[in-house]
């Protein structure tokens, strides 16, 4: 379908002072705990090893994929090895710094994104409720030095300036995928709004990628890297589907229904199951709004978490891609005109807050690899994520009536962040 032409992003006011506060709070708390990843060398881990491994590698066009390298190993394109090159002839501590910041300006970023889509810019309660509900990933994610914020963080700017500079929207897209395969699902948002110049723009930056990797390692040298890493990824990977980090829907499928090493069993109960997941999500983001720029938010955030749930390693930091979701269900709970679903939002939440919160440090090493393997985050995400949806579809079925944007005030967002609500 084409997207409504009111849609279109429009110059706005600048943020109200207590917009400011907020995003200053989120910004003074990420950065504070990057910045002690940073100074007790967490982030100088063999997760950031690994990205700069593969960066030195690429620089003298190396062999990227290596079995010899173990559980530690490169699992991106080439051509995302070759991005890392530059990084990796910085000092390992300025790289790791540069990582640090990064990651929790992309964490804001994607903060303020989704707060601004649900009318929540303004309210602290709301931020902080959905950084208590995202902290297992959050912090995870910047004491280990992983990329995910980066790579949603991409997904969210591509989004933001589709309408206005299509091309170098696409351009952002192309990047994400050439990490992570799973977010070709959001693919679905330009195709469905019929963005053509934005999907050809992706198509080319995936093309230019490998074309920059073919010049240093020659067409046939590309070749043989792609073998390589689709020779690893068939090697490595289904020996972690099952691993006790893994809080994918293929760890959920292996915990529950039959293993990898069932064959076509365990194939067949991942492609059912995920059917029935993207069927189920499918049909509440259809309902769930008639706004037309909260519709088109609902689809994109929908597509990052199923990007999480659906990738065959899906680590718990990948479930931050579901924070856009958690800002809907908050201020479901909070503001939705219907008492079932502020009821079933509140106990959504609450529940989730107490699986969230039953971390290593307070349960003990035993119960909390227990419940990993039981893959709690996987289910109180995935709860999240339907009692989110499934209250926007309700709250749908009152549109003279938002339930995020009470009476008599106007919103205010940044004017990077979204076109323009007008609460009714």
């Amino acid at each position: 379908m084409h997207a409504p032409a009111d849609a279109r992003p429009e110059p706005l006011p600048a943020p109200a002072p207590a917009t400011r506060r907020a995003q200053l709070a989120l910004a003074g708390f990420f950065v504070v705990a990057a910045a002690h990843a940073w100074a007790t060398k967490a982030l100088d881990g063999r997760d950031f090893g690994v990205l700069l491994a593969a960066g030195q590698r690429a620089l003298h066009a190396e062999e990227l994929y290596r079995l010899s390298d173990g559980h530690w190993c490169f699992k991106y394109s080439p051509p995302a090895a070759l991005l890392f090159a530059p990084v990796s002839l910085l000092p390992r501590r300025v790289a790791s710094l540069l990582l640090a910041l990064g990651s929790a300006g992309a964490l804001v970023a994607i903060f303020r994104w989704a707060a601004g889509h649900v009318g929540a810019q303004d309210r602290p309660l709301t931020h902080v409720a959905v950084v208590a509900l995202s902290l297992p990933y959050t912090i995870h994610l910047l004491a280990l030095g992983q990329n995910d914020a980066l790579l949603v963080a991409l997904v969210v700017a591509s989004e933001v300036t589709a309408c206005r500079r299509p091309v170098f929207s696409g351009a952002l897209l192309a990047l994400a995928f050439l990490f992570k395969p799973p977010l070709l699902i959001v693919l679905v948002v330009p195709l469905a709004w019929r963005e053509g110049r934005r999907l050809l723009a992706c198509a080319v930056g995936l093309a230019a990628a490998s074309g920059a990797t073919s010049l240093r390692y020659g067409l046939f040298g590309l070749a043989v890297e792609m073998r390589g890493w689709r020779a690893l990824l068939a090697a490595t990977t289904p020996p972690l589907l099952c691993d006790q980090q893994n809080q994918s829907l293929w760890a959920v499928v292996c915990t529950y229904l039959a293993r990898p090493e069932d064959g076509a069993r365990y194939r067949t109960a991942v492609v059912l199951a995920g059917i029935v997941l993207l069927a189920a999500v499918g049909c509440l983001v259809l309902a769930a709004s008639r706004e037309p720029r909260r519709r088109r938010f609902t689809w994109v955030a929908a597509a990052l978490y199923a990007a999480a749930l659906l990738s065959p390693l899906g680590w718990r930091t990948n479930l931050l891609a579901a924070i856009p979701l958690l800002y809907l269900l908050v201020e479901n709970a909070r503001r939705a005109t219907s008492r079932a679903v502020r009821r079933l939002s509140w106990s959504t939440v609450g529940v989730v807050l107490a699986v969230q919160f039953a971390s290593y440090d307070v349960v003990g090493r035993r119960a909390f690899f227990f419940l990993l393997a039981h893959r709690h985050y996987a289910f109180a995400c995935l709860a999240a994520a339907l009692v989110a949806l499934l209250g926007a579809a309700i709250e749908a079925q009152h549109p003279s009536t938002p339930s995020s944007m009470p009476s008599g005030a106007t919103q205010v967002l940044p004017p990077d962040l979204a076109g323009p609500v007008t609460r009714a």
